[in-house]
């Protein structure tokens, strides 16, 4: 029966028996949810919660998700390129894979994830979770990269910074406000100042490195264009920012960027809900309409998809 076990030196059934009396560390399991489904959307049969987010014990939603979100949840639908950059708190533009599906707007997914403990449970635990929930349901395989790229420093304009720091007991919010109607959307909110860089950094499509040394939560409102191709637009964006925050962005030739690459991964298979199909034209071109009128869409998911708006114009 303990052939194997017998057979080798005492040091050897030792370090399997009690590992940790030889210095050798057992892998912790990686947390998963109690419960989860993962369904594949067609575009223009199935309409999707938009705006993919966890919450955990610290309450707080991501920018621009209006709709509430029970605690120890992940919830919502998108594409398997923002789902990712969720899991891994990166930039969704900074996910790259060479599988279309994976970025495709009509390839979208529906995600109800439930932890165990929902009222304990943190942000940091639910994207553990749900990296776990990637790995298992569509064969998830990614490596870092990091690689130069331009972009912009950002540093307190001449006239001197115009946000206001936020009231202690007041929580964190923010609300995103489309007018289709002359271009552009109006932010506003509270937040700390690495999620306000964070905000801007998704409107100039760059990674923007903090020269301000403001640490801190601030009250903030200002506005973007919707469409940030024209070279006009993106001038007045840079306009804005001065004039409503008292901020200013100064381009760089080179910022060290950290890349996520997707290295492989596969559609969930198995039950009818979770079966997954290629987007057809018709299907992308719907998608890129149903998502001019989604203005609960979180802000980062919002600004990751806006690239693709813009050069596929309907």
């Amino acid at each position: 029966m303990n052939t194997h076990l017998t057979s080798l030196s005492p040091t050897c059934a030792l370090a399997l028996l009690c590992p940790a009396l030889l210095g050798f560390q057992q892998v912790p399991p990686s947390r998963a949810f109690e419960a989860a489904t993962v369904k594949a959307l067609v575009t223009g049969r199935d309409r999707p919660v938009p705006g993919f987010a966890c919450r955990g014990l610290e309450g707080t939603l991501p920018a621009g998700v209006t709709r509430e979100i029970p605690q120890g949840r992940c919830t919502g639908g998108s594409n398997l390129r923002f789902l990712t950059a969720y899991a891994y708190s990166v930039d969704p533009r900074n996910v790259s894979s060479r599988l279309d599906w994976v970025t495709a707007v009509g390839m979208g997914f529906q995600i109800e994830a439930k932890a165990e403990n929902t009222d304990s449970v943190t942000n940091a635990e639910l994207r553990e979770m749900l990296r776990t929930l990637l790995s298992e349901q569509f064969k998830l395989q990614v490596h870092r990269e990091t690689r130069d790229v331009q972009g912009y420093n950002l540093v307190i304009a001449k006239g001197g910074l115009k946000i206001h720091a936020a009231a202690a007991d007041v929580r964190d919010e923010s609300f995103g406000k489309v007018d289709p109607g002359i271009g552009i959307m109006t932010l506003s909110g509270r937040s700390s100042f690495v999620e306000l860089l964070q905000m801007i950094s998704g409107v100039v499509r760059a990674p923007v490195i903090d020269k301000t040394a403001l640490t801190g939560r601030y009250d903030y409102r200002f506005t973007r264009p919707l469409n940030m191709t024209a070279t006009s637009t993106a001038s007045s964006f840079f306009t804005t920012i001065q004039e409503d925050l008292g901020l200013r962005l100064e381009p760089v030739s080179h910022v060290p960027q950290e890349v996520l690459i997707i290295d492989s991964a596969a559609k969930p298979s198995g039950g009818g809900s979770q079966e997954a199909r290629e987007p057809k034209r018709s299907d992308v071109a719907e998608g890129f309409r149903s998502l001019r009128h989604l203005n609960v869409e979180t802000l980062a998911g919002r600004l990751s998809l806006q690239r693709d708006i813009d050069r596929h114009a309907l």
